[in-house]
């Protein structure tokens, strides 16, 4: 009788132990199926979805303020565009409300295609031009000399929103595209001026550049043709900042017209001709004196006008 109870034990805790590796073997199989269903969740965009765009930036297109430009298929890429837009919570009147840009790929290998210029959004299909509007694309991109090139504009995605009886509103997708479409302009940065080239590139101004660009504020040209107006037969000038030889030949040039040239700001000149390298000690006097600092474009403009008015 004890033999037939323990081997009842036995068997029993045998039982428990393969029950307790069944529930084991289970749990595991669940929590596999659940990260699988988890992972498939979070990855809301089919693969197809993904664009293959080439390494070379787009270019760019006139835009529009206002998305109003249709497209098509965007019924074949919900999922991406829910991704993109963002899911509406149930309630949700509102939806997607996503200003963008979207990129035009022209499709090459299937030119006459209806679906022939794709449109991109954040690396995903999201529709395509219309089949008559991506013929014209695609003629208008060959008459800009940017034939099968990749280009940029506004774009706006919109809908998704779910109505009192739970239904979801489709995504959709406008563009901003001035048609027929155009290249926006490059507009270039203007050049530096003389100054800042020079000091970027280490080196002091130039007299030639300091004639027009001196390295200091001077008086703006209205002002300055104000002044001339007034009469210039009291003006006295004097030099800062310039080489010797310089100074020689604007002295020279100055005393031939009849004005008064000032060894310093000492000598209490009205005008003082900056050069490139004028001392600050210098710019300081002339300031607090009330000397008007003038380039030497404007003492050529002085020594004319009083050329022509002693003509």
């Amino acid at each position: 009788m004890s033999l037939r109870l323990g081997n009842l034990r036995a068997w029993r805790t045998g039982d428990r132990y393969q029950g307790g590796q069944l529930v084991f073997f289970l749990a595991l199989i669940l929590g596999a199926i659940s990260v699988a269903l988890l992972f498939y969740t979070l990855r809301r965009t089919p693969k197809q979805d993904l664009a293959d765009l080439p390494d070379t930036p787009p270019l760019r297109l006139q835009g529009r303020r206002w998305c109003d430009f249709e497209i098509a298929g965007e019924n074949h890429y919900q999922a991406a565009l829910a991704a993109i837009g963002g899911v509406a919570p149930p309630g949700d009147v509102q939806g997607a409300n996503y200003f963008c840009d979207a990129l035009l790929v022209p499709e090459m290998e299937s030119p006459s295609a209806s679906d022939a210029v794709t449109v991109v959004i954040d690396g995903l299909r999201v529709g395509h031009l219309k089949s008559k509007d991506g013929a014209d694309y695609l003629a208008r991109l060959k008459d800009l000399g940017v034939a099968s090139a990749v280009a940029a504009c506004p774009a706006y995605v919109f809908g998704g929103s779910i109505d009192e009886d739970g239904v979801r509103a489709p995504y959709v997708v406008r563009l901003g595209l001035a048609w027929p479409v155009q290249l926006e302009a490059k507009v270039e940065p203007p050049p530096p001026s003389p100054r800042v080239a020079a000091r970027l590139r280490g080196e002091p101004l130039s007299e030639e550049d300091a004639w027009h660009y001196p390295p200091v504020r001077t008086i703006p040209e209205a002002e300055f043709l104000q002044m001339m107006s007034g009469g210039v037969e009291d003006h006295a000038v004097c030099f800062a900042g310039w080489s010797a030889e310089r100074i020689d030949y604007m002295g020279a040039v100055a005393r031939s017209v009849g004005l008064r040239v000032c060894e310093s700001v000492e000598d209490k000149p009205t005008l003082m001709v900056v050069g490139p390298s004028p001392p600050d000690e210098d710019l300081d006097r002339a300031k607090s004196r009330g000397v008007t600092l003038i380039s030497g474009d404007q003492l050529q403009e002085l020594v004319a006008q009083i050329t022509s008015a002693a003509q």
